[in-house]
């Protein structure tokens, strides 16, 4: 397996020689750059695992440079240096996309382990957004299968209504004719799709258990609930909640949800107020419901 290569941007010398040891010591390639515009040129020619990216250069703010950087590589971690008890600027990095930073002199463990969970988080990325692309794969456009004018147009609809601002889609259908196959395809083909796609049969569990499900439960709510559970609705926020066999619902339930529907706003099981979901009016999560 090649080594990680990481890109040391310092304008000093000796602090770039000792990263470089300890670097090789702990099974890395070391690049580096003594200036922020040379750093960006070698991120650009010779993209790297991970920037080391001091602070202080002298052609260049050590947050401009990493802007300049995440350009080139939105996903690259970047951690930054910077002088002992002055983090100021470092906070700002981190808020600008900057994974973490560190402060001269160096805690030497406490930079090994930095830089070990950067490329960690670095590759779980990578790895989630590979599975993402397969799963959109999956549903864009090739798993709905029909040359008929009305087939057509339902996949030119759905692709509508997925660029759309809709948040409350009603699929209907016969049982069997892919209504779950249009809510995912729905999902990954709209704005929500990195958000969770959640789905539940309202025919398959008992009214009672339902409510639970659906708006969650306060801690004491019954004899069982040792703790609070958050419900589908709150779990699925800014993505989409798919309620199929809507229709079975129970009357009394049908309300609560038209309520949600209505206001964004819902009651956990025991709870004496209400709740509203985090995400505003949009991305809202997109209410999927089929009969």
């Amino acid at each position: 397996m090649p080594k990680k290569k990481i890109l040391v941007v310092d304008d000093e010398k000796l602090i770039r020689w000792t990263l470089r040891q300890k670097l090789g010591e702990w099974g890395y390639e070391a690049i580096e750059a003594e200036t922020g515009t040379a750093g960006v040129k070698i991120a650009q020619d010779e993209p790297p695992d991970l920037v080391l990216l001091d602070m202080k250069l002298p052609d260049a703010k050590g947050t401009d440079v990493l802007e300049e950087i995440r350009k080139v590589g939105p996903d690259l971690p970047v951690i930054m240096i910077t002088a002992f008890g002055v983090i100021e600027d470092a906070v700002t990095a981190m808020r600008r996309g900057a994974y973490d930073f560190v402060t001269k002199p160096f805690d030497v463990p406490k930079l090994q382990n930095t830089i070990l969970r950067a490329l960690e988080a670095a590759a779980l990325k990578k790895k989630i957004a590979a599975y993402r692309e397969i799963e959109s794969k999956k549903f864009a456009p090739g798993p709905i299968v029909g040359a008929t004018p009305v087939m057509a147009g339902l996949v030119e609809m759905l692709g509508i209504i997925a660029r759309s601002e809709a948040s409350i889609v009603l699929l209907q259908g016969e049982s069997g004719t892919g209504k779950d196959l249009f809510a995912q395809t729905l999902h990954l083909w709209s704005r929500r799709k990195d958000a969770p796609f959640l789905a539940i049969n309202c025919s398959a569990i008992p009214a009672n258990l339902l409510e639970s499900e659906l708006f969650g439960y306060e801690k004491g709510a019954f004899t069982d609930a040792k703790q609070q559970k958050r419900g589908l609705v709150e779990l699925a926020d800014e993505g989409t909640l798919f309620l199929d066999e809507i229709g079975s619902l129970d009357p009394a339930l049908q309300a609560k949800l038209l309520r949600f529907l209505e206001t964004n706003t819902f009651k956990r099981v025991g709870g004496s107020g209400t709740s509203k979901s985090t995400s505003g009016w949009w991305p809202r999560p997109t209410r999927t419901s089929s009969s």
